[in-house]
């Protein structure tokens, strides 16, 4: 994912806003081709793996949707404890956090934020 802009949204597979904004996020990856990566991370327990695939099939997504490991749902990785759903982060072309975003966000919230930190980013690498 390095080099471009990463949208990762977590989730959980019982939640209708999560559903919405990952039917959403769907629409704006393909707004942003190839200028952007997407993934959606599940957080429950591990026994609904099963879970994660029908959502992710059910809403016809093309990006990745995983579950979240252990130290994730602990809040023990490099995200923190995430203490609501849906909870939206952006990290830069170099894995670094550079917006997010509690609960849920309206499309055109995100495409702004998608447009300010990219043109952000042209303007710290001109010469």
């Amino acid at each position: 994912m390095r080099g471009r802009f990463a949208v990762l949204l977590f989730i959980t597979t019982f939640d209708s806003a999560s559903q919405l904004m990952a039917r959403q996020l769907n629409q704006i990856l393909h707004t942003y081709s190839p200028r952007i990566n997407a993934a959606a991370i599940v957080l429950e327990d591990p026994d609904y793996a099963p879970l994660a695939q029908v959502f992710r099939d059910s809403l016809d997504l093309d990006y990745p949707v995983a579950l979240a490991d252990a130290a994730t749902l602990r809040g023990e990785s490099s995200f923190g404890l995430i203490r609501r759903v849906p909870t939206l982060v952006v990290l830069g072309p170099h894995a670094e956090r550079v917006w997010e975003r509690e609960g849920f966000v309206p499309p055109a919230v995100i495409e702004q934020a998608l447009d300010s930190v990219a043109r952000g980013y042209a303007l710290s690498e001109a010469p």
